[in-house]
């Protein structure tokens, strides 16, 4: 479990970006604000096996003025969860019906998406909320998956207004 924020530098050096450390829009948490460690932001909840392959992920969706955290392991998740809001989850890991991180990431205000890698890229899944009555499993390509953070980071019920 880690603040990603504390590793910006690091990693900035190694993949040859800089990451803005002032918010381009002031967000903040769907739920408790005072949950919030870092102001008005929103948390970003990322999970997968490491932090590297989220990184240009994070990246944008700190330049959209949210806080990004980072953890591996059903305990770290729990903590986290435990600690802070985190009404956006954005997982590598699958988060299908009946598994463990379903049951961990459930909440009434939060938005959860997992990644499946296909060929040379990945396609992005909406897990929560579950859409009723859809038979189809909708699938977002990385492009159209960056405009819907876009979107749900901008939306008036993330910001504090």
């Amino acid at each position: 479990m880690r603040d990603l924020s504390a590793h910006k530098a690091k990693a900035a050096e190694g993949y040859g970006w800089t990451m803005s450390p002032a918010p381009i829009l002031e967000l903040c948490s769907r739920r408790d604000p005072e949950s919030t460690p870092h102001g008005n932001r929103m948390n970003v909840l990322f999970i997968g096996e490491s932090e590297r392959s989220c990184w240009h992920l994070a990246r944008h969706v700190e330049e959209l003025g949210c806080h990004c955290w980072f953890a591996s392991t059903l305990a770290e998740i729990r903590t986290l969860l435990a600690r802070y809001a985190f009404p956006m989850v954005l997982s590598t890991r699958p988060v299908t019906e009946g598994s463990p991180l379903m049951e961990l990431l459930s909440g009434p205000v939060r938005t959860v998406f997992y990644s499946f890698p296909v060929e040379d890229g990945c396609l992005w899944f909406q897990a929560i909320p579950e859409v009723p009555y859809v038979r189809h499993v909708c699938a977002f390509r990385p492009g159209e998956f960056t405009s819907i953070l876009d979107n749900l980071c901008s939306a008036p019920s993330a910001q504090g207004a």
